[in-house]
């Protein structure tokens, strides 16, 4: 008998270990930044582990070398704001949008529209004044991008009567903004937050407040979808898990429209604040955006992005909403009373 209860003990120590080896792997490509949180929340919290799978974060610097990632087959999944590069990636068959996650919603903070002292004092106060202003962006073509643009067609503000001034960097977008030689930025609320601590500018708007729209997204290749159909549709189911747990703690709000903690803050906090690198916590919750629990993707919204690309010549015109979206794994995702 003694002998009987040692092999189990022995067996069941080492099922762990060996069990985790035998785990399918899945890479996930992201940019650090706190829009992508919910990722963080589903590989920090177990939730792949819970399906199966082992999951791992890889650290971008750039949407568009996540994209590369996954035709290339380096990465599985990414996970990022959308931009031009990506439809036409997707339009060309090599990504297929398979969940949505951020929303850029009124009242939640992710980008605001940011303006230097100097062209502050000069009198440009509201985006209605855009009208022959410069703006800095690091990329065209990318998700900052798309936002001046939402701002631009809001206020029906010609696109040739605003200068669109590309800096490569967003440290150099940053040196343009405050040193005066672009009038606005659309700056992370992160960068906003500490810019106007020290009384550096004015965030105009919110861009959420500009128009709401479909931001962010988990996206892999056609071949993974074709090759890999159960490991997707886990990942996917991982990923809601992290949403939920997500939007529960960080966006909740009063009846004024006031951030309030989530049941689960604490703990969930604890996944988050150490790789988004913001030491206070209350600080971070402020940056955090809007996450959809149901990772729902508004196919209008992904229309509207992809033809104002090709109005600009930057996505090929034979790119649609229904061919860069795959909507058959958020529709196999369990319902749930809310």
């Amino acid at each position: 008998m003694k002998k009987l209860i040692t092999a189990v003990a022995l067996t069941l120590a080492l099922s762990g270990p060996a069990l985790a080896q035998t785990m399918p792997k899945v890479r996930i490509g992201t940019i650090v930044l706190s829009g992508i949180a919910p990722i963080l929340v589903a590989t920090d919290r177990g939730h792949f582990r819970d399906q199966g799978l082992d999951a791992e974060i890889v650290n971008f610097q750039s949407a568009g070398a996540i994209s590369s990632a996954i035709v290339s087959g380096d990465i599985d999944f990414g996970v990022s704001s959308f931009n031009a590069a990506l439809f036409n990636l997707a339009g060309k068959g090599g990504i297929k949008i398979v969940a949505g996650i951020g929303t850029e919603k009124p009242g939640y903070k992710q980008y605001g529209f940011f303006v230097g002292n100097k062209a502050y004092d000069a009198g440009l106060r509201s985006l209605a004044d855009l009208r022959g202003k410069s703006v800095a962006l690091a990329t065209s073509g990318s998700a900052v991008h798309y936002t001046i643009l939402t701002a631009m067609r809001k206020y029906d503000i010609p696109r040739n009567t605003v200068r669109l001034v590309q800096t490569q960097t967003i440290a150099a977008q940053l040196a343009a903004v405050l040193g005066g030689q672009t009038d606005m930025g659309v700056l992370h609320v992160g960068q906003i937050a500490q810019l106007e601590a020290d009384k550096s500018g004015h965030t105009l708007a919110w861009a959420g407040d500009v128009e709401g729209y479909l931001f962010s997204g988990m996206y892999t290749s056609p071949r993974t979808i074709a090759e890999k159909r159960d490991i997707v549709q886990k990942s996917v189911l991982a990923l809601q898990k992290g949403a939920e747990e997500y939007n529960r703690a960080f966006n909740q709000r009063d009846a004024a429209g006031n951030f309030v903690r989530g049941p689960n803050y604490d703990e969930v906090m604890k996944a988050v604040a150490p790789r988004v690198k913001v030491g206070d916590p209350d600080q971070l919750a402020a940056m955090l955006g809007y996450a959809d629990p149901d990772l729902q993707i508004d196919m209008k919204s992904l229309q509207t992005q992809i033809s104002t690309w090709q109005d600009l010549n930057m996505v090929s015109d034979n790119v649609k909403a229904e061919t860069v979206a795959d909507l058959s794994f958020i529709k196999a995702l369990p319902t749930k009373p809310r």
